[in-house]
């Protein structure tokens, strides 16, 4: 996996072809949570190009407190 960060039109990231996440430069400010959900979230749609179950379901697996982490943003 790749990860780049990048100065783009979308707020938070996104994931492309490939196995690459590619992140908003200004995530950085955000708190921690925030800039670990948003990973968390890109990584997911790397294997599910979706909101399903099953997309939720992995991000959930990577991180158990999202909805939290999430709020934050």
């Amino acid at each position: 996996m790749t990860v780049s960060v990048r100065r783009a039109t979308r707020a938070g990231g996104v994931a492309v072809g490939g196995g690459v996440v590619r992140l908003h430069w200004r995530l950085a400010q955000a708190p921690p949570g925030a800039f670990e959900y948003v990973v968390a979230h890109e990584i997911a749609h790397l294997s599910h190009h979706d909101h399903s179950a099953r997309f939720w379901s992995v991000v959930e697996r990577l991180m158990p407190d999202y909805e939290r982490q999430r709020a934050l943003l």
